[in-house]
Formats: C-alpha cells, sequence, structure tokens
C-alpha cells in the first residue's frame, strides 16, 4: 500500500464563483454542479436535478468525467462526476482531476467518504460554526492507496452496499405504507 499526499495525485482547482445568483435557464447553454449534487451513491451521473444556465464556456473551469468533485464546507462529501455534459462547477466544490493512473477516481471517492477520509479531513479544517478546508490543507491530505485489483474489489463492494442500502429504504418505504393503512383502517373503525 502506498500513502500519497492528494496534491501528488491530484490536479486541485476550487469551482467557479459566480458574482449573480444562479438562475435555472430552460434554453441555457451549460449545467451547474454543486455541494448539494452530491447525492448518497457518490457519482453524479443524472442532469435532471443540475441546475442550466446560460454562460460564457470557460475549458480551463469545466468538469471532465472522473473528475472528483467535493465539498469545501460542512460534510466535505466527494462524488464522481460522470456526465459528458458542458457542466461547471460552483464554488462550493473543489474539482480534483486525477493526474496519474496510481488511483481509480471511485477509489479515491470512496476513501475521501471514509471515516478515515473524513477524520482526516477533519484535522485540518478552520471554522467553528461551519467546518471549511483550505485548498492549501486539502493538498497536503495523505491518502492511502492500495494496489489496483483491492481498489478495483473496494468499488464492487461499495457498489454492493449501494445496492443493498436501496433495497433496504424501499422495504422501509413499504414497511410504513403497510403501517399507515393499517393505523388509518384501524382508526376509522
Amino acid at each position: 500500500m502506498q500513502v500519497k499526499r492528494l496534491k501528488e495525485i491530484s490536479k486541485i482547482s476550487l469551482g467557479y464563483s459566480f458574482r449573480v445568483k444562479i438562475e435555472h435557464k430552460n434554453n441555457g447553454n451549460m449545467l451547474v454542479v454543486s455541494a448539494k449534487d452530491i447525492k448518497d451513491n457518490f457519482i453524479i451521473s443524472n442532469s435532471d436535478h443540475l441546475t442550466k444556465i446560460s454562460h460564457p464556456i470557460y475549458e480551463d473551469r469545466l468538469v471532465k468525467k472522473d473528475d472528483i468533485l467535493l465539498s469545501n464546507r460542512g460534510y466535505f462529501k466527494a462524488g464522481v462526476f460522470s456526465l459528458e455534459k458542458n457542466t461547471i462547477a460552483a464554488s462550493s466544490v473543489y474539482i480534483l482531476r486525477i493526474k496519474k493512473d496510481v488511483v481509480l477516481p471511485e477509489y479515491l471517492v470512496i476513501w475521501i467518504n471514509s471515516k478515515k477520509g473524513q477524520n482526516e479531513i477533519n484535522k485540518n479544517t478552520t471554522g467553528t460554526m461551519i467546518k471549511t478546508i483550505l485548498k492549501s490543507e486539502l493538498e497536503n491530505i495523505k491518502i492511502e492507496i492500495p494496489i489496483m485489483e483491492k481498489q478495483e474489489k473496494i468499488i464492487e463492494l461499495n457498489k454492493i452496499k449501494i445496492e443493498l442500502k436501496d433495497k433496504l429504504k424501499k422495504k422501509e418505504q413499504i414497511f410504513e405504507n403497510i403501517f399507515q393503512g393499517t393505523l388509518s383502517k384501524t382508526i376509522n373503525k
């Protein structure tokens, strides 16, 4: 297992700071992704919930497929961007672009979102009420990187975990619906 600083394996940049409020435009030419768009499965693969805007396209500001988006304040959740559409990241996230074939983006996201990864990040935060991580601190976080085969196994295990969590949520909803229906019928007798 290797241990590398985040800046050794990725280029880190802050999302774009818009000067005005971001408002949805049906005929917009690009999408905006922000920290709120990083969901529990840690993959940003659906553009339906992203805001569409009209904005000049700055190639150096576009998010690319397999970039990692990491919220820079509050809970530091990361997700892999898997869309191939003109998308710009808002300033609520850092963009991590993997430099080398040492780490798979999905593995890095799993590591960042793990308890160990979150502990590493939280050791380097500032702020009392809302925690923030500065780019200079983020760059120096040490990442544990196993060999590729182990990274792939970890990714597969994570996919299974997500599938099981989704099934459990559906079962919980079914049980809740049954309970509410039974309760309603019992009260109304």
